[in-house]
């Protein structure tokens, strides 16, 4: 089992108790990307049945995964984020539930918030044409009791279960996915290449408020990070995933999504984090395509079997004020028609 690490010396300790009560789990494994608050340290004395494992400097969570991926020899992996306390029996409950469906090769357990677990955070995930996550959740945990467990689009990566002889892929994570989205490429690349993503309506884990700084959750604003890094990881998405018919066919939905965030991005203030993944984009180019060239000629399912429509997966905070909301209400329609059009011809 890996635990994902960075400046978690507010939470880690509480996951790592929670984490050493889990039925059935072998070794434990923290990784830790650069963190610079004392918590490995404070860890490690408080823990010595854990090992640690820790990297030079703050890579990300994808290539932290990669790392606690490649040092365990465990054909089934449960990875936590340093803010989620598993229940004891999630990760037994994730591996059964790999264990009844043969070609699932990725099992994500159902997310609770931390200060009111009656309540699903995360339940599941879709891959939205745009090209962003669209999470299914918020809702009360006594509406999903008794429902079975079910293949979905794309995955949020709190907790989740990896079988590595199921995996398809050499890479695990794309660690040029510095953070965000990184695990909507994970989920999307495993189902175009013909594996199922299963949610485990009984595998519990609570989600704390998120890593200070970048949370939405937590601070209630979008931090400059944050922007920048969902632009440009939405933009290797769609480059390196998506087969060429269908960014033809979407385009016009694409340009306008494109015209309009670029637009919203300046008036927010938000103009140089969108400049920033411009100049991301353009100096990484050539591992983008390198990445594309791989993918494409790995791939078994078709996009026409994985994207779906609906509301645009955008936060409230994103379109404030009257015109924002009507911008946003445009586009939605606009989207939402021309994905009516396009779908039927992917």
């Amino acid at each position: 089992m890996c635990v994902v690490n960075y400046n978690g010396a507010w939470c880690l300790p509480q996951t790592l108790s929670r984490v050493s009560e889990l039925h059935g789990v072998g070794d434990i494994v923290v990784i830790d990307s650069g963190s610079t608050d004392g918590s490995v340290a404070d860890a490690e004395s408080e823990f010595p049945g854990i090992r640690f494992i820790r990297m030079d400097e703050n890579c990300g969570p994808a290539a932290a995964r990669n790392v606690g991926f490649s040092s365990t020899n465990h054909n089934r992996v449960l990875f936590l984020d340093n803010d989620v306390e598993p229940n004891a029996d999630c990760g037994v409950r994730l591996s059964d539930a790999l264990g009844l469906s043969p070609n699932a090769a990725v099992a994500m357990a159902t997310v609770l918030y931390a200060d009111r677990p009656d309540v699903a955070q995360f339940t599941g995930a879709s891959a939205h044409f745009i090209g962003l996550l669209s999470v299914d959740g918020n809702k009360p945990v006594s509406s999903i009791e008794g429902e079975p467990n079910a293949p979905i689009g794309s995955i949020v990566s709190s907790a989740f279960m990896v079988d590595r002889s199921r995996w398809p892929d050499n890479i695990l994570f794309n660690d040029m996915l510095f953070i965000y989205l990184e695990d909507h490429e994970f989920g999307l690349r495993a189902r175009a290449l013909g594996r199922e993503i299963i949610v485990v309506r009984s595998a519990f884990a609570a989600h704390g408020r998120g890593t200070p700084g970048l949370s939405l959750r937590r601070e209630g604003i979008h931090a400059a990070a944050r922007v920048e890094h969902t632009i440009r990881n939405r933009w290797v998405i769609l480059l390196e995933l998506y087969q060429l018919r269908t960014l033809l066919l979407l385009s016009p939905a694409l340009i306008a999504f494109e015209i309009v965030q670029a637009v919203g991005a300046f008036l927010r203030g938000w103009g140089g984090a969108w400049i920033a993944a411009v100049e991301w984009l353009i100096r990484n180019s050539g591992s983008v395509r390198a990445h594309r060239q791989r993918i494409q000629g790995m791939r078994r399912v078709p996009d026409r079997d994985l994207l779906s429509g609906g509301p645009l997966p955008l936060t409230p905070q994103v379109a404030k004020g009257p015109l924002g909301r009507s911008v946003r209400a445009v586009l939605e329609v606009w989207a939402a028609a021309w994905w009516r059009v396009a779908e039927r011809w992917l």
